[in-house]
């Protein structure tokens, strides 16, 4: 099973506001940001490490019509109702309205830019969110339509930056860029190294697409309603231990991990206390499987990458104790499937790079295996292979 093609979300998209909306097909913008997969370092990029990441053909499609009035009127294809507001009038995000990351969009560029004109227009999303990116990629949608709107141009590094506000200081929710700087920058034909501490993104070209390997995702469904708790706790912890280690590297303090060199962690990891040393040891080793993982990948060695990936994977599963089994039971069916080079969590998605000859039926043994174990997920668990997914982008 694959998603569906690019021509056909766009036209449904269209459609859906065809019914709601009068307009001509020059008023009509359409933008599409991909969602991301990471075999790598999902886990660590909060606290600035190093990851790697591809793009792929599951998208949030955003159609609207600038408008020239102060006037945003929003529909959705997945969600039901209208999310219309003043975007300069922007009160405090509800945490169940699908509009929050509209209206956060419209508070953070007016902050920076002011936002004078708003758009009318329709969202859809390819996957439930949770995982792949998916908020961050309807957030950069929605800041391109407002820079469409007003006729302002931000570069790229600040649209990286409007997403990271928008998630940690309109929406409370704690996150690192690795999301936003791989739509921002992703590729066709590479996979990207990101340096979530810097910023920078660099591209490698790699084994082909379709040709040498193919993207199984997989949806399982279960969502951790305990994430925003736990990812309080992974950051206090992690403060803690960046403050110890800096002290004992002659630093004033540390504030993130990737300020630490880790040669001061191996120096003293035997002074931590287990749970801090733990998670001091899960990020510096995530980091090292990060730049091997690149290497294996720019010598076309699928086989080290997948290794280094269920690395990754058991390596987090030890630390975090309270993850929904869901993705857990999903991951090792995936990992232990004939075909499979590796997999990891990301979020509720388990992500895999296997064989070109990795078929549908193969993917239909995964989801008998996984519902017999997770029956609760019937009819919503779904897997599919994934094409490229390329970057940020206008259509047409």
């Amino acid at each position: 099973m694959s998603f569906p093609t690019l021509n056909t979300e766009i036209e449904t998209l269209k459609a859906y506001l065809a019914k709601r909306e009068s307009f001509t097909d020059t008023e009509l913008s359409i933008v599409l940001s991909p969602y991301r997969i990471s075999p790598l370092g999902s886990e660590i990029d909060y606290q600035g490490g190093p990851a790697l990441s591809m793009t792929v053909s599951a998208y949030t499609l955003l159609t609207f019509i600038p408008v020239k009035e102060r006037k945003v009127r929003l529909y959705s294809v997945n969600d039901p109702g209208i999310a219309e507001f003043d975007p300069g009038r922007i009160k405090s995000a509800e945490k169940n309205a699908w509009g929050r990351y509209a209206m956060g969009a419209a508070k953070i560029f007016g902050e920076r830019y002011g936002a004078e004109y708003g758009f009318t227009g329709a969202v859809y999303t390819t996957l439930p969110q949770n995982g792949l990116g998916n908020s961050s990629s309807e957030c950069l949608t929605y800041l391109n339509a407002f820079s469409l709107s007003n006729n302002i141009e931000p570069i790229g590094w600040e649209y990286a930056e409007f997403v990271t506000r928008i998630q940690n200081e309109y929406l409370n929710e704690s996150s690192g860029p690795l999301d936003q700087l791989s739509a921002l920058n992703g590729r066709h034909d590479s996979i990207l190294h990101v340096n979530t501490g810097s910023g920078e993104v660099s591209a490698h070209p790699g084994p082909r697409f379709g040709e040498d390997f193919k993207v199984l995702v997989a949806y399982s469904e279960q969502t951790d309603e305990k994430a925003p708790s736990d990812m309080q706790k992974r950051q206090d912890e992690c403060r803690e231990v960046s403050g110890f280690l800096g002290i004992m590297a002659g630093l004033s303090s540390g504030d993130k991990l990737s300020e630490i060199p880790p040669q001061t962690f191996r120096a003293n990891a035997h002074r931590l206390p287990d749970k801090l040393r733990q998670r001091a040891e899960h990020y510096f080793n995530e980091a090292s499987r990060v730049q091997d993982g690149l290497l294996a990948w720019r010598k076309g060695d699928l086989e080290t990458l997948g290794r280094l990936m269920n690395e990754s994977c058991s390596s987090t599963l030890d630390i975090e104790k309270s993850m929904s089994v869901g993705p857990i039971m999903l991951h090792r069916i995936i990992s232990s499937s004939p075909g499979v080079y590796g997999s990891t969590i990301n979020g509720s998605y388990v992500v895999a790079l296997v064989r070109n000859e990795f078929a549908e039926d193969s993917i239909s043994d995964v989801l008998y295996k996984y519902l017999r174990v997770c029956p609760e997920s019937e009819g919503k668990a779904a897997a599919f292979f994934a094409d490229p997914g390329g970057g940020l982008r206008l259509h047409g």
